[in-house]
């Protein structure tokens, strides 16, 4: 797998990060879930994760 990410990633991300938010079961989705850890490996999404930086002001 290669080491960086692409615009792809970034969209991805999110929408997992929803989908299990949201109780979905993404064990039938092995390639999603292992580009999903490899990206959440990387400093720029564990620093842009909503857990780190807080949910925005209203």
């Amino acid at each position: 797998m290669p080491t960086g990410s692409s615009g792809a990633d970034s969209c991805l991300i999110p929408q997992l990060y929803n989908a299990e938010c949201w109780g979905m079961d993404l064990s039938n989705f092995p390639k999603i879930r292992r580009v999903a850890a490899a990206c959440n490996a990387l400093d720029a999404f564990r620093d842009a994760h909503p857990d780190v930086i807080g949910a925005p002001t209203a």
